[in-house]
C-alpha cells in the first residue's frame, strides 16, 4: 500500500521532472532548425543561441539525476523494493534513448555507425 507521504514524494519528483522537460522542450524549440548540426555551424553561433544548447544539456542532466535519485527510488520504495540498488530490468540508456527519439527525433551517433 502506498502511503500518502510516499505518494507526495513521488508526485513532487514527477513535478520536478516535468519542469525540466518543459525547459528542455523550450530550448529545443529554439535550436531545432539547426539540426543536423555541424561543427562549422556550431562554431559560428551567437552566445544567445549557444545558451539554448547549454540549457538543453543542463536540464537533460538534471532530469536524469531527478529520475534516478528520486523518482525511480521513491517508486521502488513504494513497491517495497530495495531502492539503493537499481533493478537489472531498468536500463537508463534504453529509457533515455527512447525518450529522446520520441520527444526530439534524435538518433544517437553510435547507432548511425
Amino acid at each position: 500500500m502506498i502511503l500518502k507521504e510516499e505518494n507526495d514524494r513521488m508526485y513532487l519528483a514527477y513535478l520536478v521532472c516535468t519542469k525540466h522537460l518543459q525547459r528542455m522542450q523550450f530550448a529545443h524549440s529554439n535550436i531545432q532548425h539547426l539540426f543536423p548540426l555541424t561543427t562549422t555551424t556550431y562554431a559560428d553561433l551567437p552566445d544567445e543561441t549557444l545558451s539554448f544548447f547549454d540549457q538543453l544539456i543542463f536540464r537533460f542532466t538534471k532530469l536524469q539525476d531527478t529520475m534516478g535519485n528520486k523518482l525511480f527510488r521513491f517508486t521502488l520504495e513504494s513497491l517495497a523494493e530495495d531502492g539503493r540498488e537499481p533493478p537489472l530490468l531498468i536500463s537508463i540508456w534504453e529509457f533515455t534513448d527512447g525518450f529522446l527519439k520520441k520527444r526530439f527525433g534524435y538518433v544517437f551517433q553510435s547507432q548511425l555507425n
